[in-house]
C-alpha cells in the first residue's frame, strides 16, 4: 500500500495505491489518518482510483475516520471507486453512509 497526501484548496487529499485487504495495508491507512487528520482538518478526500480491492478492516477504518471527521465538524468523501469497491460498499450498506464522487475534482467542487 502506498499513500500520498496533498492539500488542495484547504482539503486533505489521500491518494491510495494498492489493495486495502491486509492488516499491513490498514496499518498504512491508520498512519496516514493519524498523521494528517486533526481537529483543524475540515475536509478529507480519499482517492481510490488505484485501489482494486478493499477489505472489511479497511472499511471499518474508513467508517471510523468519517465519524471522526463529523466530530471535528468536517467531511470525508471517497472518489474514483471501481465496481469491486462499489459492490463491497453496497453489500455492507455503506453506499448510503459515504459520499462518493467520480473524481477528486468533483469532490473538491462540492465540499
Amino acid at each position: 500500500m502506498n499513500i500520498t497526501h496533498r492539500v488542495d484548496n484547504g482539503a486533505l487529499v489521500l491518494s491510495l495505491k494498492g489493495n486495502l485487504t491486509s492488516e499491513g495495508d490498514v496499518d498504512e491507512l491508520k498512519k496516514a489518518i493519524q498523521n494528517h487528520v486533526n481537529p483543524a482538518t475540515k475536509y478529507v478526500v480519499v482517492d481510490l482510483e488505484q485501489v482494486e480491492h478493499v477489505g472489511g478492516l479497511a472499511l471499518g477504518w474508513l467508517v471510523g475516520t468519517r465519524k471522526l471527521m463529523e466530530k471535528y465538524e468536517g467531511k470525508l468523501h471517497l472518489t474514483n471507486i471501481n465496481c469491486n469497491i462499489k459492490e463491497m460498499l453496497t453489500k455492507t450498506d455503506l453506499m448510503k453512509f459515504f459520499k462518493v464522487y467520480p473524481t477528486v475534482g468533483e469532490a473538491l467542487k462540492i465540499r
